[in-house]
């Protein structure tokens, strides 16, 4: 069964929004990484294949190398296909639409 991309998506944040806070960026990572493998295994048959990520239809975390720059040396951006995740030295989370 495959759920679509944008039930994946509310299934993720839903997740996300209840999960115990985190307060590193590692943690963060950790967490958002953890949580979305989570949704995407339980609600695709898609596999695991980061180096598919263009044509799979999988969602995937952000990779380190998609590390950019920011105003704020307390903030990391992700550079991903469709948006930027940013996240705060002190745990916080923000995914932008670009």
């Amino acid at each position: 069964m495959n759920e679509s991309k944008q039930k994946r998506l509310q299934l993720f944040f839903s997740r996300l929004n209840n999960a115990k806070p985190v307060d590193t960026t590692e943690k963060v990572f950790e967490l958002l990484t953890l949580i979305l493998n989570e949704v995407e295994n339980e609600f695709t048959n898609i596999p695991f294949s980061p180096a598919l990520w263009m044509t799979d239809g999988r969602m995937y975390a952000p990779q380190t190398d998609s590390i950019r720059s920011t105003d704020s040396e307390n903030i990391i951006r992700y550079r991903n296909r469709s948006h930027n995740t940013y996240i705060g030295k002190n745990g916080s989370i923000k995914i932008v639409s670009v």
